[in-house]
């Protein structure tokens, strides 16, 4: 019977498996059997962690190796975002470092290393990695990543975090001179923490872009006697309008009818809201990226009639 495969790392190098007792013919034989996947140029990690991985844990994984090739730098932007506990983009991204290499800005199809300096406070370290703060990695996506991007991270971040928004703000004030600083003073108060998830971060982005009226997010919806009927993403009191940025997409959980059950509570639920007079509407990402999905909810809005509303709107608080 073989021997069991030393033990190694989530993410280990060629030398580190050398070291563990693996022979070159074993590893490359390892490789190729799909028992080792290769994250990058003499960097693995078990394709079994990687299967298990979910879409993030899978960035972090990636980034972990590109490190390894760079120890230099540090883990900034969306991989420093996916660090600390924040979504990724809905769009595949480069693992993203941060350090002052001699060239400039560097980038490849994995990877892209951008040039800054890393300021006192601005880095802190665990577990072997150099990681930006989560203050910097707001600033720097902010700066750096597209609109959608930018308040898909900053939204996690500040409903994180409720202390934030000042503590980013300050930093970016040191960093005068820097570019893009203006574009993320901009976006900054347009964070908001009651947005859940990140298609509700890039529906409001689509209806600013859009100018749409903007909704207030995440309200609770009671009925004449104070009950709550139930909570909605976005609401329109001016057209008496609640929105749900979900599509069917919560209520997909397998195929035990547990699916099944959801949806006809998520409709009993509907019911009730337009029993009280609310004209509710919904969407998903597909619907979000079709060409005329704003002037659809504009078309939509306007069927909204507020006088015909017999219930009240509780507020969640600004986060």
């Amino acid at each position: 019977m073989p021997a069991a495969d030393p033990a190694l790392p989530d993410v280990f190098t060629r030398a580190m498996a050398l070291e563990k007792g693996l022979s070159h013919h074993q590893i490359v034989r390892r490789v190729r059997t799909g028992v080792f996947r290769r994250l990058r140029t003499g960097v693995y990690c078990l394709d079994e962690t990687w299967q298990q991985a979910d879409r993030r844990a899978q960035h972090l994984l990636l980034a972990k190796g590109v490190y390894l090739a760079f120890p230099e730098r540090c883990l900034s932007h969306v991989s420093a975002a996916a660090w600390h506990g924040l979504p990724l983009p809905f769009a595949d991204t480069q693992v993203w470092l941060t350090g002052m290499p001699k060239r400039g800005t560097w980038y490849d199809e994995q990877v892209r290393i951008q040039a800054a300096p890393l300021l006192r406070g601005h880095v802190i370290r665990a577990n072997g990695l150099k990681v930006t703060s989560l203050t910097r990695t707001v600033a720097d996506c902010l700066r750096h990543l597209s609109a959608e991007d930018a308040q898909i991270i900053g939204d996690a971040a500040v409903k994180q975090n409720t202390g934030l928004r000042p503590k980013v703000e300050a930093l970016l004030g040191t960093c005068t001179g820097w570019p893009f600083t203006e574009r993320a003073r901009h976006r900054l108060p347009l964070l908001d923490g009651r947005h859940e998830s990140p298609l509700e971060s890039v529906s409001f982005v689509e209806m600013r872009e859009h100018d749409l009226p903007l909704p207030e997010p995440q309200v609770s919806i009671l009925d004449e006697k104070g009950w709550v009927v139930g909570r909605g993403d976005f609401y329109w009191q001016q057209y008496a309008v609640l929105g749900e940025a979900d599509g069917l997409m919560k209520y997909d959980v397998g195929d035990q009818g547990d699916g099944r059950r959801a949806l006809v509570e998520e409709k009993r639920r509907e019911d009730r809201l337009r029993a009280l007079g609310l004209h509710v509407v919904r969407w998903g990402l597909a619907e979000l990226r079709s060409p005329g999905w704003a002037d659809w909810l504009r078309r939509e809005l306007e069927k909204g009639d507020p006088g015909r509303f017999r219930g009240s709107v509780q507020s969640s608080p600004f986060l």
